[in-house]
């Protein structure tokens, strides 16, 4: 189970930083202005461990501590 989020709708802040939710404050994702934040390293490499269920701790903290994370099911579409 995980949260859908990183693969629908990402929140951009009035400075075009990117982050996974607007509940994620610490985990920036990149800035819209300075290149492909929605297929970047950091969005990729956070997908992959939402898919596994391993989020890790000190790289997306907000992700990690959130009660969401949890939510949904794997519905069989890949990342």
């Amino acid at each position: 189970m995980y949260c859908k989020l990183p693969w629908t709708a990402l929140d951009v802040d009035p400075n075009g930083d990117i982050f996974p939710c607007c509940r994620a404050h610490y985990t920036n994702l990149g800035n819209i202005f300075h290149g492909d934040v929605w297929n970047g390293e950091p969005i990729q490499e956070l997908r992959r461990q939402l898919w596994k269920g391993e989020v890790d701790p000190v790289r997306f903290k907000d992700c990690y501590h959130c009660s969401y994370k949890g939510k949904g099911q794997k519905d069989g579409q890949g990342i």
